[in-house]
């Protein structure tokens, strides 16, 4: 099975990051913006030979998701959002929790 590890994912989310915030520094824990849940899919991984990842987040992080969605759908992945779909006021637990049930 062709999986995707956490580091992968990670360099995926900081170009994102930097592409946004047009910074060449490295991101921080620190940073300002909020991050959207990232996961590898576990189940059924694979779709058509393309990896899966699961994206998730709450208001605060719904644009920044969405541009992460994009860049990973260019990258070949298949970007599976379990939501928030939009910018109401949500709870991030509730999506965490999605994502890491991928």
């Amino acid at each position: 099975m062709n999986t995707i590890d956490d580091a992968e994912i990670h360099q995926i989310v900081e170009r994102v990051l930097k592409q946004v915030t047009g910074s060449s520094q490295p991101v921080t824990a620190s940073a300002p913006a909020p991050l959207p849940a990232v996961s590898p899919a576990g189940n059924a991984a694979q779709t058509q030979g393309r990896k899966v990842v699961a994206i998730g987040s709450d208001h605060g992080g719904f644009e920044l998701k969405e541009i992460l969605k994009t860049t990973l759908t260019e990258l070949g992945y298949d970007a599976r959002d379990v939501g928030a779909y939009n910018k109401g006021a949500v709870d991030y637990p509730d999506f965490a929790h999605e994502v890491a049930a991928w």
